[in-house]
Parts: C-alpha cells; structure tokens; sequence
C-alpha cells in the first residue's frame, strides 16, 4: 500500500485532494491570497507548525488573463489588483506540488480559515449562480447535479455565496 496516499474516508476531498496538488506549470496561476487570509493562515500555519507557507509569483499576463476570465464584469479593477510585474501572495507548496497545508488524511486547516478559493473551488458564482468549474475532481466526476456535487462536498449554496462574496469583498469589487 502507498504510504504517501491518503486513506480511505468517507469523504472525498480527503480521498481526491487532486485541486490540493499542482504542476509546476499551474504554480503561477495558483489563485492569490488576500490580506485578511494571509493573518488567518499565518495564525493556522504557526499553531500546526509550518514555517514556510506562503509564496509569492509574478502577476503574468497569463495569471491576469484567469483572474479577468473568473471576472470579465470587472476586467478594469481586476488588471489593476494585479499589475504586470508586481507580484501576488499565494499558498506555497512542496517539491512534490502539494499545498503545504495538505496532510495525509485531507486539508490541515480549519473551514473557517481556509481562503475563499479553497472554500468555492471546484465550483465558482457566475452571474449569481453556482457552477461546476472544468476540474478533475472526484465530487464532480459522475454527479448528475449540482446538489448533488454540494451533497459530496458536504457544502450549501449558501456556505458558497458567503464564500464568494467575501472574495469580492476582500478585492473591493462591486
């Protein structure tokens, strides 16, 4: 048996945890932090013991483009929260592309303080509505409905809203 894997559990991030995982490729289009995140997630990462959590990459014209293509309604103030350049705070990861906060049996961090991304994601809100993102995710593949993937992730729409809101919060969008 694969030590490095995680073991069984009922539920299935714990079992998939492959958004937890990145190519070298994916590294610099990690989603970034926003300030009040970074306070939780330095709290969390000295309680667990995790010296070295956070990274910082460069805002390319690639990761802009994904952050305009999550918000085409706010290309304007998006671009400038991200200026070509300058660089954007993120979760780091290991040699081996996973999160530093990932551990054996699933995600290290509390629901309160994990960022808004990790609370949304495989999912996202477009015009106010939630939506399946193109992700290879456990909860997602073979579900018949969004309720369905909700039940699997063991969210609400209305966990995901509140996520989604306090993202667009942290950024000042409208």
């Amino acid at each position: 048996m694969d030590q490095s894997a995680p073991p069984a559990s009922p539920h299935v991030c714990a079992r998939c945890a492959r958004c937890c995982v990145v190519t070298p490729e994916e590294k610099p289009l990690v989603f970034p932090l926003f300030p009040l995140e970074i306070e939780r997630l330095n709290r969390c990462a000295e309680e667990l013991g995790i010296p070295a959590w956070l990274e910082y990459e460069p805002n390319t014209a690639e990761f802009q483009t994904a952050m305009v293509r999550l918000f085409p309604a706010e290309q304007n103030i998006v671009s400038s929260l991200f200026p070509p350049g300058q660089l954007h705070a993120r979760l780091g990861v290991l040699d081996d592309g996973r999160c530093v906060f990932l551990g054996n049996t699933g995600c290290l961090l509390p629901q309160s303080a994990r960022p808004a991304h990790c609370l949304l994601f495989p999912l996202w809100v477009a015009r106010g509505r939630i939506r399946p993102l193109d992700a290879d995710c456990l909860a997602i593949s073979g579900a018949r409905s969004l309720a369905e993937i909700l039940d699997k992730l063991r969210l609400t729409e209305d966990s995901l809203h509140t996520a989604y809101a306090n993202l667009r919060r942290a950024w000042n969008l409208p």
